[in-house]
């Protein structure tokens, strides 16, 4: 099935539609949260911080002690919730 998400050059199979839904709910998800998530890149780099915002392309990360860093999704291999597990 084919659906319209308002941009009249593209039309999206309902199975991507659906994921880059999910995908956007998680991510929201974890910046109203203010989450401290970890992000893994395909190169292995894991970097820490809160998501400060995102858009179909990007995930903009906070990090702690650093400037704030834009990450292109497509190098994200995982993003997960961090937990410390040295300082609890």
């Amino acid at each position: 099935m084919t659906i319209w998400d308002g941009n009249k050059d593209r039309a999206m199979r309902s199975e991507d539609y659906e994921f880059e839904h999910f995908e956007q709910v998680f991510i929201d998800t974890l910046k109203e949260r203010n989450n401290m998530v970890q992000v893994h890149l395909l190169g292995g780099t894991r970097l820490i911080g809160r998501i400060k915002g995102s858009d179909d392309h990007t995930i903009l990360l906070s990090r702690v002690k650093s400037n704030d860093q834009m990450i292109y999704k497509t190098a994200i291999t995982t993003i997960s919730i961090f937990e410390d597990k040295i300082n609890g």
